[in-house]
C-alpha cells in the first residue's frame, strides 16, 4: 500500500496594513501564476484611503470608491486571506503577531506597512483636536461636521474651524474645507478658517514664489494665517477650544483639525523592533528591520537609516517592487535588492478648487495654468487608482 504523500506547508506571509506598498504587493502577487506562499493582510479597516485624493475627498470633487481600496476586494483577486481587526505586538522570536483579541498568528515572513499616527504629546490635543489621522476617522467627522452646517437653523455665532500645520497637508485641508463648506453650508450660516502654523510661509518648505501664490490665494478665500503660533497647549472654553501659543497668544475655535507632524503608531512599541526618536521602524536598504531579516517595514511607519526621506506616498509606492522583489528573493534563497529613494519628486499642492500648483527639488515649476496642473494630478490619480478595479 502506498504511502500518502504530505502536502508541503506553504510559507506563511503575514502583512500588517492596508498601506500603499502593501496594496501593490497584493497587485504584484495576483499576477504570479503559481502562490509560493499563503499571504494573509491584517487591517483594521477593509477600506484603505489613498492619501494623494483625500483634499479632494474633503472638497467634494471625488466620493468614497473613487478614493478609497477594497481591501476585501484585492485579497480576492490576489489569492489571500485578509482579516479585518488591530495587529497589537510582535513577538519576533516565536515569530507571531498578537491581535488586540488575544488571538496570535504565526508568520515566515512579516512586512508592516501601516502609516503613521498623530503626535497627540501637547497638553490637551488627545482629547480636544480632531487628528487627521487615520484618514477614515478623520473622514467620518468631517461629514458629521458638513452635516451641522448644512442643516437650516439659527446660527448665534460663527462655526469656527482651525487646523494646525502649515505643512502641504494642512494647506491643501483647508482649502478643500473651505470649497465644500462655501458650496453646501445652509443659507444663513457662517463660518471662519483659521491656519495655524509653527513656521512661516504656505506651505511651509516650499519653494518661495509658490508660497507667495498660496498666501494671496489663502487671503482672498478669506482664510485667517496664523504663523510662528507654536502651539504649546489646549483648553476647553465653554462651547469651544482655546490654542495657547508659547509666545501668549491665543485662538479659540469650535474644531480644531491636528494636521502636524506624525509619529509612529503607538504599538509599534511592542514589537520589540528597533525604532527611531519618532517611534518609526528602522531599516535597511533592503526595506528590511535592523537585526530582524524576516521582518520588513515601509512607508510612513519606516525609517530608512541610510537614508533621510519625507513622509510622502511617493516613497511607500516606489518601495512596492522592492519589497515584493525581497520577499520572492527570501523565500527563494535568493539576493535582495536594494532601495534607492530618489533625491527629490514631484509634489502636486491642491488649493481647494480644481486648482494647484507644482514644485520639485525646491523648485516651483511653471509648467502650465493652475487649473491644467490639477487635471494632471487628478489623471495621476485617477490612473493610480485604476489598478485595483477588477
Amino acid at each position: 500500500m502506498k504511502k500518502k504523500k504530505t502536502p508541503t506547508r506553504l510559507p506563511k506571509i503575514i502583512l500588517v496594513g492596508g498601506g500603499h506598498a502593501h496594496a501593490l504587493f497584493l497587485l504584484y502577487w495576483s499576477k504570479l501564476s503559481e502562490k509560493p506562499a499563503a499571504v494573509t493582510l491584517i487591517s483594521l479597516s477593509d477600506y484603505a484611503p489613498y492619501s494623494g485624493m483625500l483634499p479632494g475627498l474633503v472638497a467634494g470633487h471625488f466620493g468614497h470608491d473613487e478614493t478609497h481600496i477594497d481591501l476585501r476586494e484585492l485579497c480576492r483577486h490576489a489569492g489571500a486571506t485578509f482579516i479585518q481587526g488591530r495587529a497589537d505586538a510582535v513577538d519576533p522570536s516565536r515569530q507571531q503577531v498578537m491581535m488586540s483579541n488575544d488571538t496570535s498568528l504565526n508568520y515566515d515572513i512579516l512586512s508592516i506597512n501601516a502609516g503613521a499616527g498623530p503626535n497627540l504629546a501637547t497638553t490637551g490635543a488627545d482629547n480636544l483636536t480632531i487628528p487627521v489621522k487615520p484618514i477614515s476617522d478623520f473622514y467620518q467627522v468631517w461629514m458629521e461636521l458638513l452635516s451641522q452646517i448644512q442643516t437650516p437653523k439659527q446660527f448665534n455665532a460663527p462655526l469656527s474651524i482651525a487646523v494646525v500645520g502649515g505643512g502641504a497637508s494642512g494647506v491643501e485641508l483647508i482649502q478643500a474645507m473651505h470649497h465644500r463648506l462655501q458650496r453646501e453650508a445652509a443659507s444663513g450660516a457662517s463660518y471662519n478658517l483659521s491656519l495655524v502654523q509653527r513656521g512661516r510661509g504656505q506651505p511651509e518648505n516650499y519653494p518661495k514664489g509658490l508660497q507667495q501664490k498660496f498666501a494671496t490665494r489663502l487671503a482672498r478665500q478669506g482664510i485667517a494665517v496664523h504663523e510662528k503660533f507654536s502651539v504649546n497647549r489646549v483648553e476647553k472654553n465653554t462651547e469651544s477650544s482655546l490654542l495657547h501659543a508659547s509666545d501668549g497668544r491665543k485662538l479659540a475655535a469650535n474644531y480644531i483639525i491636528w494636521c502636524t507632524q506624525a509619529i509612529g503608531a503607538p504599538w509599534l512599541k511592542r514589537t520589540q523592533l528597533p525604532l527611531d526618536g519618532d517611534g518609526f521602524i528602522e531599516i535597511e536598504d533592503t526595506l528590511q528591520a535592523v537585526g530582524h531579516p524576516l521582518i520588513f517595514a515601509c512607508g510612513d511607519c519606516a525609517s530608512m537609516v541610510n537614508h533621510k526621506i519625507p513622509k510622502a506616498g511617493v516613497y511607500a509606492v516606489r518601495q512596492a517592487e522592492t519589497l515584493t522583489h525581497n520577499i520572492l528573493a527570501l523565500l527563494n534563497k535568493e539576493s535582495l535588492r536594494v532601495f534607492k529613494p530618489q533625491r527629490s519628486y514631484l509634489s502636486i499642492v491642491t488649493g481647494g478648487d480644481q486648482w494647484a500648483l507644482a514644485a520639485r527639488g525646491g523648485l516651483s515649476l511653471p509648467i502650465c495654468s493652475p487649473r491644467l496642473v490639477w487635471q494632471w494630478k487628478r489623471h495621476i490619480d485617477k490612473r493610480f487608482m485604476a489598478q485595483f478595479q477588477f
